[in-house]
């Protein structure tokens, strides 16, 4: 039997997400936001963390969701080896131990904005948890947009790909 492995849980709307603790760096209220010009629509703003700029990141862009009105909801500081950013969610539930047993691919048939965020699901008593792909966030939110206005069909790509 394989250890249990820490995941931290936040809620977005209805949907539960689960991300690595050991990715959490810390969980922080919200800050003032400054602008980034000319960033891609998830990229809501900077966010000063004790001398630290890091980028913050609207999952709920990403998701193609209405975004959080401004000033409410934590933001999960996240490490990644493409670097630590802030993600904003609304609201920072438990740290669950989860068997990996239990975790199980995202299926194969899952489309949709949601569906291409999520690395793996497991079953919980009540619902379902989303295991969040933390890179695969990351690009969506500065080089691709999955939101898709009503109608649209496909992912299309940021104009501003080629910026480092």
């Amino acid at each position: 039997m394989r250890a249990p492995r820490p995941v931290c849980t936040f809620a977005l709307g209805d949907l539960l997400f689960g991300v690595e603790a050991m990715r959490v760096v810390e969980v922080t209220r919200r800050h003032a936001l400054a602008p980034m010009p000319l960033a891609p629509r998830a990229v809501r703003g900077l966010i000063n963390l004790r001398g630290r700029i890091l980028p913050a990141v609207d999952l709920r862009g990403c998701l193609g969701l209405d975004p959080i009105p401004a000033g409410e909801g934590p933001i999960l500081v996240i490490r990644c080896s493409e670097g630590d950013f802030g993600l904003l969610v609304d609201e920072v539930r438990d740290v669950l131990m989860l068997d990996p047993s239990l975790i199980e691919p995202r299926p194969a048939h899952a489309r949709g904005s949601t569906a291409e965020l999520v690395e793996g699901v497991c079953p919980l008593l009540d619902r379902l948890l989303l295991l969040l792909d933390v890179p695969r966030v990351l690009r969506v939110a500065f080089f691709e947009s999955t939101a898709q206005p009503a109608g649209a069909g496909g992912a299309s790509v940021s104009s501003r790909r080629d910026l480092p």
